[in-house]
């Protein structure tokens, strides 16, 4: 009798130890799925929030070379980019397009030459 009771504790003890290794497995897949997951995401607003920043950037060299002026802010895929201009010496222009996206932000630092056309001189993501 005594060892009938011993198996079925032994039985029970086992059942408990096998649960918690596979609930921590579970668990642990788990937050590691979430994990990749939130890093999949996060490295695809950074892609869409480049690729927003650089459309504007070439609006904004459009614009300068048909007005020969910067406009203040410029707004695609319904996101608005501000343009900030830092100098201009004679034809050569400097200044910032940046946009923020889901609390990151995002800046492209463009040096142009505009005389007959707009030369790129420098084109820096900061």
């Amino acid at each position: 009798m005594k060892n009938t009771n011993l198996n079925g504790y032994i039985a029970l003890v086992s059942v408990l130890i096998l649960s918690a290794v596979i609930l921590s497995i579970l668990v642990t897949v788990s937050i590691t799925s979430a994990y990749r997951i939130n890093g999949i995401l996060h490295e695809q607003s950074v892609n869409n929030i480049k690729l927003v920043v650089e459309s504007c950037a070439e609006e904004v060299l459009l614009k300068l070379n048909h007005d020969n002026l910067l406009p203040g802010t410029v707004t695609m895929d319904g996101v608005t980019c501000n343009v900030i201009q830092n100098s201009q010496v004679g034809t050569l222009w400097d200044f910032d397009v940046s946009a923020a996206l889901s609390e990151m932000v995002y800046t492209i630092n463009i040096v142009a030459d505009r005389t007959d056309k707009i030369y790129i001189i420098s084109w820096r993501n900061k």
